[in-house]
């Protein structure tokens, strides 16, 4: 029984629910046909991005990370952490990875601009931008490799990449 406040349904609203209705009568999810008996396809899971810590927990048993479980086993030990559930060292080893993984390439990062910045002639260092550029835009073919000077990974690209994450692996300055 409609409420004294409430409006009348209007014919729009009545479509939506009449179409509704039509298509939830003619499929039967469960059984994967609908009501005539022909077969409908299942939709592929589409799979997202993003994912929860459960889902990504369950996902480290088909998983091993680069860092072996015997080092993070090591490390975990040596530092007080006491669990024995390998999925989530696991998860702590991947995370460590992807760390490692960002601070190389941030360290990468600073090489270049340092070996493009240490060109003083503005021609040799548009052409040594250019070749840097077209070397990283194709794959490797014949001769180019013995053409690109190899790069140099310091310690004070390292020690700038670390400072962005709030480590200091400066030496200490020298005191008079």
């Amino acid at each position: 029984m409609p409420d004294a406040n409430e409006a009348p349904p209007s014919e729009l609203d009545m479509d939506v629910d009449e179409e509704i209705n039509k298509e939830d009568a003619l499929f039967d999810e469960s059984e994967g046909e609908d009501l005539n008996g022909n077969m409908v396809p299942e939709l592929p899971q589409l799979s997202r991005k993003d994912k929860t810590l459960k889902e990504i927990v369950d996902m480290m048993d088909d998983f091993a990370p680069i860092i072996p479980d015997a080092v993070t086993d090591y490390y975990l030990a040596k530092n007080g952490f006491d669990c024995s559930d390998v999925k989530i060292k696991r998860v702590l080893a991947l995370a460590t990875q992807k760390f490692i993984s960002d601070i190389a390439t941030d360290a990468y990062e600073f090489s270049r601009i340092r070996s493009v910045a240490s060109v003083s002639n503005s021609q040799a260092k548009a052409r040594q931008l250019l070749a840097s550029q077209q070397a990283g835009s194709t794959s490797s073919g014949g001769g180019s490799t013995a053409n690109q000077a190899k790069i140099v990974l310091t310690m004070e690209d390292l020690s700038a990449a670390l400072s962005e994450y709030g480590l200091n692996v400066n030496k200490p300055e020298f005191y008079r």
